[in-house]
């Protein structure tokens, strides 16, 4: 067994809030979990986790962090908004002594990358998305259009109807994640 990394905890307001730091390179990753994480359980149970965090460290100062109501972070918090969890990240950040990052954003913590990219600027020196929860999204209308085309689809009114919600859906969310409805503005 390999010998487990430190987690530390930081607080923003009561929230307790799970991060690993490893690696000592020139520039600071974070890496943003997809929905089902747990930074010590990943590490005991996962060689290949373990070989891509040690590969990620051998030239950053790598941020590992369980998000709000996930791993060992708390997980009792309720719902919380997209601006919560970047003031979740900000607060590891500052813990860390991080004043600029690049950003790994996996699966649904795509948003919170976007998000905090948008929202500081300053802290964020360049973002990664890898199975951003809106390609899914994507990929629903491509095999929507891709029925209607090959005449999968018998129904056009209701393809096309269903084709226009997930257009709107994904135009939505994306101004929501960038600040321009809904939430705080900056």
């Amino acid at each position: 067994m390999t010998k487990p990394l430190e987690t530390r905890y930081a607080r923003n307001g009561d929230i307790h809030l799970a991060y690993q730091v490893v690696g000592s390179g020139p520039i600071d990753l974070v890496m943003l979990p997809g929905l089902i994480a747990h930074l010590e359980l990943q590490w005991e149970i996962d060689p290949r986790y373990r070989s891509w965090v040690r590969r990620l460290a051998s030239f950053a100062r790598l941020i590992l962090v369980n998000t709000r109501g996930s791993g060992l972070s708390d997980r009792d918090v309720g719902d919380s908004t997209l601006d919560e969890r970047v003031d979740d990240l900000v607060t590891v950040l500052d813990a860390v002594g991080s004043t600029r990052c690049a950003l790994l954003g996996l699966s649904v913590s795509g948003a919170l990358a976007v998000r905090m990219a948008r929202r500081h600027p300053e802290r964020v020196s360049s973002l990664v998305l890898c199975g951003a929860f809106i390609l899914f999204s994507s990929a629903a209308i491509l095999f929507q259009i891709n029925a209607i085309v090959r005449g999968g689809e018998t129904n056009y009114v209701s393809a096309t109807l269903s084709l226009y919600v997930s257009l709107y859906n994904i135009f939505t969310s994306l101004l929501q994640i960038l600040g321009v409805v809904g939430g705080d503005r900056d």
